[in-house]
Order: structure tokens, then sequence, then C-alpha cells
């Protein structure tokens, strides 16, 4: 089976932009774009709305050059002054595990 995936990588000097073909267990790649970043200073978001131009802009090119509509891309986002917080959650389960059993059990993790 092919999957197409596009993906963007945040970086504080340029925006990278992949689009690749899964196929027979192999990538290929189709396209490739980078953008000089704008609104990002030292790895943060300084003006979001800058960094979504830009995006826009690089997907927009990747897009032509394609010719292809590209709604939806894997985000890499440098992990930079982030903070992970270890939670837990639990739920009882009756029969199997449903969609809305892992809805509680993230919204349990949460609220404690």
């Amino acid at each position: 089976m092919r999957t197409i995936y596009a993906s963007i990588d945040i970086g504080t000097y340029s925006i990278k932009f992949v689009v690749a073909e899964y196929f027979n267990q192999n990538f290929y790649v189709l396209a490739s774009h980078s953008e000089n970043s704008k609104g990002i200073k030292k790895g943060l978001i300084v003006d979001p709305t800058l960094v979504v131009e830009t995006i826009k802009k690089g997907i927009k090119s990747l897009s032509e050059s394609l010719g292809i509509e590209i709604k939806r891309v894997l985000v890499n986002v440098p992990d930079y002054h982030v903070k992970f917080t270890d939670v837990t959650g639990e739920v009882d389960i009756i029969d199997k595990v449903t969609s809305q059993d892992v809805n509680h059990v993230i919204k349990n993790s949460i609220y404690n």
C-alpha cells in the first residue's frame, strides 16, 4: 500500500518541508523545500503569525511543485524549555477497550 507523508521541521534559522511516499517498506522523497524562519528566535516562537505565514508559504510552494493539495502534516518542534509531567489515569474495562475508554483515561490523567 502506498502512503504519502508531509513533514515540517521548525528550526531557529529555517523551516524545512519534505513530502515522501512510503511504498514497499521504503520511503521515497517526492519533494523538499526550505524557508528562512520568521518569528522564531533562539528556538522559541516569538511571533506566531510570522511562523504561520512562513509555513503556509512553504506548503503552498510544495503543493504547486507536486500538483497536489497538502492538507495534513507531521510537525517536528524542538523541545527547548519544555516541561513534562508524569501523570496516571485509570478506567474500568468491561468487555473491550473502546475509544471512549481511552478518552476517559486521558481526562482522568489530566485531572489527577
